[in-house]
């Protein structure tokens, strides 16, 4: 465009670009602007709305890479506390795994699990459990191996058990807003079902339970939100 424009003004001077003869030295310049300028400025115009096209589309495809980053972000930064009870809740209702006093602690998905299991089985079937868990990405088991006595929940019949673990849930005052209630007995493994409100909630219920003796183990159909309060 401006080679163009360098052109017109030897060919108005009376130079022609390849040697020879241009406009005559009478040729009146003026008209020959007022012709050639609106095609000049035209194309200039369009130069630079192309550009800012393109400044534009730039920014947005900015934008959204930010916001598909942020929301990569999000759902890759669980809440530590909501990892912890998931871990939790998932040993103490884990077939094969009778976990004891278990304490789990997270931070930006890095979980310490500690507590007593029975045996070397269920210390590496606890393990696998936890890393199965939503938002865990690495795991130390410090669960210390604690054989479990022989006799524990001999001692009662489904039944007994049954009513020993209704009592337990009714007379736990933290529970007295929740739906929590025991599906089933068999052979000492209590199913629980309903509702909670909170996953600290469906929690506080499996480890209640798991304390009532002649428990074997808890498994969990309870509904609870996602994310604790």
């Amino acid at each position: 465009m401006v080679s163009t424009f360098f052109r017109h003004r030897e060919v108005v001077a009376g130079r022609s670009p390849r040697g020879g003869r241009g406009l005559s030295s009478g040729t009146p310049i003026a008209p020959f602007f007022k012709r050639r300028l609106p095609e000049v400025v035209g194309l200039a115009a369009l130069d630079l709305e192309e550009e800012r096209t393109a400044m534009r589309n730039r920014h947005h495809q900015a934008v959204l890479l930010s916001f598909l980053a942020l929301g990569v972000t999000a759902r890759a930064a669980e809440p530590d506390g909501v990892i912890s009870l998931r871990v939790k809740i998932a040993l103490l209702t884990a077939p094969g795994v009778q976990a004891s006093d278990v304490r789990v602690e997270a931070r930006a998905g890095a979980v310490v699990v500690r507590g007593r299991v029975g045996s070397e089985g269920e210390k590496s079937k606890a393990e696998s459990v936890a890393r199965k868990v939503e938002g865990v990405r690495t795991i130390e088991d410090l669960l210390q191996v604690v054989p479990a006595s022989a006799t524990h929940g001999a001692l009662l019949s489904d039944a007994d058990l049954r009513d020993k673990v209704d009592a337990a849930l009714a007379t736990d005052l933290a529970l007295k807003t929740t739906d929590v209630k025991v599906k089933s007995v068999d052979g000492g493994v209590v199913l629980l079902g309903g509702a909670a409100e909170t996953l600290d909630l469906e929690l506080e219920a499996i480890e209640r339970v798991a304390s009532v003796k002649g428990v074997v183990r808890v498994a969990s159909e309870v509904l609870a939100p996602i994310f604790a309060d």
